[in-house]
């Protein structure tokens, strides 16, 4: 396991991909911190891009954050399998950025392949 942290000044009005889980591995996520560096409340949405099912699911849709503010989610842990990513989409005119931190392990081959 390698513990490994992204961050990013977030390009407004864009989804940005802030990870992509690599060929042959899992990531344990376990931080995600968006902070509004802003003078004014702006929205952000997050998604994790479930890259087997090729569909996004959203983390935070719309949230507002209020100038200076952040949210932060901590207190669980979400599995990525490889090639998934976590996408983050401020709202235009923002100003933001991300932190993310994930648990990086090998995937294991198992006799029968799977």
């Amino acid at each position: 396991m390698r513990e490994l942290t992204v961050g990013d000044n977030l390009t407004a009005g864009s989804s940005n991909t802030v990870y992509t889980v690599p060929k042959g591995c899992k990531a344990i996520a376990t931080l995600l911190f968006i902070s509004n560096g802003g003078g004014t409340t702006k929205s952000v949405t997050a998604k994790w891009y479930n890259h087997s099912e090729t569909k996004e699911v959203v983390i935070a849709g719309s949230s507002s954050l209020n100038a200076g503010s952040y949210i932060q989610f901590s207190n669980g842990r979400m599995v990525m399998d490889e090639y998934d990513e976590l996408r983050v989409t401020p709202e235009a005119g923002s100003t933001m950025s991300c932190i993310f931190t994930v648990e990086i392990h090998q995937n294991t081959s198992y006799q029968n392949g799977s």
